[in-house]
């Protein structure tokens, strides 16, 4: 039976209790209603302190799983009442003050019984401070019997092979990377107990971690396995001085099976106390989370793949049938076996345990009945798969869970866009971003990417940054999901078995809906909130005249409406009971849609419903490939705060008809405005004085080239502009609240308009690009005291800059591709006390750098790359005391490197590149004793490297490339410059990887 995880769902609650709606709500439906919300708050704190606890006991104790599930039943209903508290927060009448109090009062009262209920179970009150392990974990040693393993001979002999690879670093970290159940620990014993093994390292030893990274038990156990024998209690300085001793000058290899640790600092205070072994020491990492093998410093990650279905099958039926060879009359239970095996999805565990569950089964029912079961009520047992795979569950953060659970909606091997997950993600409330000006789809972004890192996701196509676009869940991950969920998710296929749907509020609808109806339980679901539809049969799709009872909360997607082919199909939707021909006008949705996306639509006017009062709680609307020319009256939606309208080819003019005809102002929350591809808009026009967009801080318009002029928007923080008429920079040029602006690809633009900067005191980032014909900046760049981010990019007639010197602020200042720069005003940098980041790239004309760049005392990047007539850098480097990295590539020109550079003792690091003129490296170099990183390429002068180098302790990475003479002498066998970089762990000398 599936356990119940509520502290996602509380923490979804507190988030909501804490959002400035419902603050806004509670101070409109008076002071008794938020004195009763105060109490739910505090209700729902008093429950989760014990709640770790409670989620842990539900498994061993069926009383404590029954208060779980009253509490959850009352937890959701807080939830949807915060809701709609919430949806409704402008509604000040009497009634709704009695409604909203009646039904908080009943939630309360409810959830003072539970908490009353909770004191018979005598949890711990201070759970919270001391967290509990809710499963037990099962130590793992060293010993396995090959013979009983299937199909990892070919991953064994790989393992073995990267620990017999003669790298002479000190240590290097082999990560075997998986799901729970897939065979880490046991492909680690498997290489382990090899004699090519035994043969090349002195001593071995096996750990296993779990998720308790203490370094002082970890040194324990290094030493009991090494010895065999007890280590006595001893401090923290006497048991490092007893692993130093054991450890030094042997070559040995070292298990840490089942790690959790994400913690660098910890991971590398450990790590060092395991240097003093032999060059080709080995450690082996058994890990769920590829994040954890990054930050224990390893290379590449060994991947662990599912077994194949044969050697699934082996396994299974080993498990199922011994060494007992298959009698005639179990032929039958062989043909169901290889059935039951495809739920596996390669997963050596839950082969092992389902086999080991039908090993005394042998009635054709009892096999056929597991066939037909889902694996969640196969594996319920201590050392089955499920169990296995919730302590992954158990470790993620409480943020990333109802994420992973939502997942559950999407049917096996589904695949998945991210854009569409993350967006959905969104709609529920499940993401918050907390940080200052971050976006929101960046904060689901990085949910994502955590997903995949901990494998609770499989990544399955990348788009050409190569970022992950598609995904899709594990078979027995997507079990847990469900099992999880349990009856919160519905997915029904096929037939619509009757089921009970009270609890559900997120279902997947997949059938042939031509020849079946929609499921007529489902429609009665109250708290459904996400409805998936998906046909078997192509284009004979559902009738939406199915949905007309549909009660659902949230959002609903239809799409290739234009193949609606019926009349009274339109109409019989109960969505709109009206007569009319047009299919928009007919989909007339509930009045609390939030969120309305149109793609595609033909119709030359927009349905009536859009812009009245009906659905005036929207929030978002998006509005795509669209050919009308008149648009609705969107100004009146109170609620709205982003509006997207991308490719209306047909739109010449946005009308007053566009805002809000009452006194009322027009788009009173409006915050996001996006305009793409809209060729033919000429006219914004609006009512004189009148503020159409008070709210207005986000604005951003590409590919509208006619368009000359936009309203006025006094709260207006961030504007980009592309491929624009350059003339619509007239009409921006008393915007005082604006902080970012963004010029791109105005290709008319010669000179800023004045007062456009001059305007702007608040302004902290500006960014210019792709303006071919911009001749100058106006001076009153050179004021903006606020400035932080100074990007100017391909302006190939941009010959000058203003003085730069009173921008105290600004930390980031690149200039790239403006080939009329020869070079920079007088103490252009003499002032810039906050630079962080320079860079200046391929200006072709630029002959010397800024003078004053010793006044950089902030400066941590420099960065120069294709300047072929800058013949040298500034001298005065050494004043750079901030500076970490310095990189020069394709600077022909450059002899040396600045006698200055030698003082800088922060430098990290050091690239060269394609410096065809620089005839060596100074001997200095030895002075930079903080440099990690030095990179040199294509230099062909380079005959040798100076003595120095060996005495650069810190430096990790050494890189040679492209340069014939140093690579000859920096081979590893018999190299002159060998001894000098020897002692570095990582060195890539040439195209091939030496060390």
């Amino acid at each position: 039976m599936a356990e119940i995880f509520l502290s996602p769902l509380l923490q979804i609650c507190f988030d909501k209790l804490g959002s400035p709606a419902l603050r806004w709500a509670k101070a409109a439906l008076g002071f008794n209603l938020a004195i009763e919300i105060k109490n739910l708050e505090s209700t729902l704190r008093m429950i989760e302190v014990v709640l770790e606890e409670a989620e842990a006991r539900q498994g061993r104790d069926k009383l404590v799983k029954l208060w779980l599930e009253k509490l959850k039943d009352a937890a959701y209903d807080a939830e949807d009442f915060l809701e709609g508290l919430m949806a409704e927060r402008y509604n000040r009448l009497l009634p709704t003050k009695l409604t909203k109090g009646n039904e908080l009062h009943q939630i309360q009262n409810r959830l003072d019984a539970i908490v009353a209920e909770k004191s018979k179970f005598h949890f711990n009150e201070a759970a919270l401070t001391a967290p509990i392990n809710t499963v037990r974990r099962k130590q793992t040693g060293s010993f396995t019997v090959e013979s009983k393993v299937y199909g990892r001979a070919e991953d064994k002999e790989k393992i073995i092979q990267l620990l017999l690879d003669t790298n002479p670093c000190n240590i290097s970290v082999v990560p075997i990377v998986g799901i729970g159940g897939l065979g880490k620990t046991t492909l680690a014993r498997l290489a382990y107990n090899e004699n090519r093994i035994d043969e090349n390292f002195d001593l071995k030893i096996w750990v296993c971690v779990t998720d308790d990274f203490d370094v002082v038990r970890l040194i324990k156990s290094i030493i009991e396995s090494a010895t065999k024998s007890k280590c006595e209690n001893m401090v923290m300085d006497a048991l490092q001085s007893r692993l130093w001793a054991l450890l030094s000058g042997k070559r040995y290899l070292l298990v840490l099976d089942d790690v959790w640790n994400e913690d660098q600092d910890v991971w590398d205070d450990f790590k060092s106390l395991l240097t003093g072994g032999a060059n080709g020491s080995k450690i082996i990492v058994t890990t769920r989370n590829k994040k954890v093998a990054t930050i224990m410093g390893s290379t590449s990650t060994y991947d662990l793949q599912g077994l194949s279905e044969d050697d699934c099958w082996a396994l299974f039926k080993q498990r199922a049938f011994g060494q007992v060879e298959e009698k005639e009359e179990h032929q039958n239970l062989l043909a169901i076996g290889k059935q039951i095996i495809k739920k596996c999805s390669g997963v050596p565990l839950a082969a092992n345990t389902i086999g080991s569950l039908m090993r005394f089964k042998r009635e054709e029912t009892e096999w056929l009945f597991v066939q037909e079961s889902e694996l969640w009520n196969v594996c319920e047992g201590e050392n089955g798969i499920l169990p296995a795979l919730r302590l992954s569950y158990n470790h993620l953060p409480t943020h990333l869970k109802p994420c992973f659970v939502y997942c559950s909606i999407f049917p096996k091997n589904f695949e998945i866009k991210k854009e569409k997950l993350i967006h959905q993600w969104i709609a529920q409330g499940y993401i918050k971003s907390f940080e200052h000006r971050r976006n929101v789809e960046d904060t689901g972004e990085e949910y994502f990417n955590d997903l995949l890192a901990m494998s609770f996701l499989q990544g399955l196509q990348e788009g050409n940054d190569g970022r992950i676009i598609k995904c899709k869940t594990h078979d027995v991950i997507h079990d847990l999901a469900t099992s999880v969920s349990e009856s919160e998710f519905m997915i029904l296929e096929h037939g619509h078995e009757p089921g009970i749907f009270a609890k559900t509020r997120h279902s997947t609808v997949i059938c042939d809906f031509k020849q079946q109806k929609f499921p007529k339980d489902l429609l009665e679901a109250k708290n459904l909130r996400t409805l998936l539809l998906s046909s078997t049969m192509g284009e004979d799709g559902i009738g939406i005249e199915q949905l007309r009872h549909l009660n659902l909360k949230g959002e609903l997607q239809i799409q290739h409406l234009e193949n609606v082919k019926d009349k009274n199909q339109k109409s019989q939707s109960k969505m709109n009971q009206k007569q009319n021909g047009d299919i928009l006008e007919a989909l007339k949705p509930g009045k609390y849609l939030k969120k309305l996306s149109i793609h595609g639509y033909r119709g030359i006017i927009f349905p009536s419903w859009i812009g009245n009062h009906h659905v005036q709680y929207l929030t978002e609307v998006t509005l795509i490939n669209c050919d009308f020319w008149i648009l609705p009256r969107l100004g009146g939606l109170r609620f709205l705060k982003v509006l997207y309208m991308h490719r209306m080819h047909s739109l010449g003019k946005i009308h007053d008809s566009f805002n809000h005809l009452s006194s009322h102002k027009s788009f009173p929350l409006l915050q996001e405005l996006t305009l793409k591809e809209i060729p033919n808009l000429e006219d914004w026009s609006s009512v004189a004085g009148e503020d159409v967009l008070p709210s207005l801080l986000k604005l951003v318009i590409h590919e509208c080239p006619i368009l000359k002029s936009i309203p006025w928007c006094p709260s207006l923080q961030y504007l980009e502009l592309q491929n624009c008429n350059a003339m619509i920079l007239n009409s921006a040029t008393d915007l005082t609240a604006l902080c970012t602006i963004v010029i791109n690809s105005l290709p008319e633009l010669s000179f800023l308009p004045g007062g456009f900067l001059e305007n702007s005191p608040i302004l902290s980032s500006l960014r210019i690009s792709s303006c071919p014909n911009l001749q100058s900046l106006p001076a009153e760049l050179g004021k903006l005291g606020s400035l932080k981010s100074l990007t100017i990019r391909w302006c190939q007639q941009l010959a000058s800059l203003p003085e730069l010197q009173n921008l105290r602020s600004l930390e980031s200042l690149e200039i790239s591709e403006c080939h009329s720069i020869v070079s920079f005003p007088e103490e252009a940098m003499q002032g810039l006390s906050s630079l962080r980041s320079l860079s200046i790239e391929n200006c072709n004309n630029l002959a010397s750098l800024p003078v004053g760049m010793q006044n950089l005392i902030a400066l941590e990047d420099l960065t120069v790359m294709y300047c072929p007539k800058l013949v040298s850098l500034p001298e005065d480097l050494q004043h750079l005391t901030a500076l970490r990295s310095l990189i020069v590539l394709s600077c022909p020109q450059l002899e040396t490197l600045p006698e200055g550079l030698q003082h800088v003792t922060t430098l990290q690091i050091l690239e060269i590149r394609s410096c065809s003129g620089l005839l060596a490296l100074p001997i200095w170099i030895e002075n930079l004793n903080s440099l990690r990183s030095l990179a040199i390429s294509d230099c062909h002068k380079l005959l040798s490297l100076p003595e120095g180098l060996q005495r650069l302790t810190a430096l990790q990475h050494l890189s040679i490339q492209e340069c014939p003479c140093l690579e000859r002498r920096c081979k590893r066998d018999g190299g002159a410059d060998w001894p000098k970089i020897s002692h570095i762990p990582h060195i890539h000398i040439g195209r091939i990887r030496s060390a």
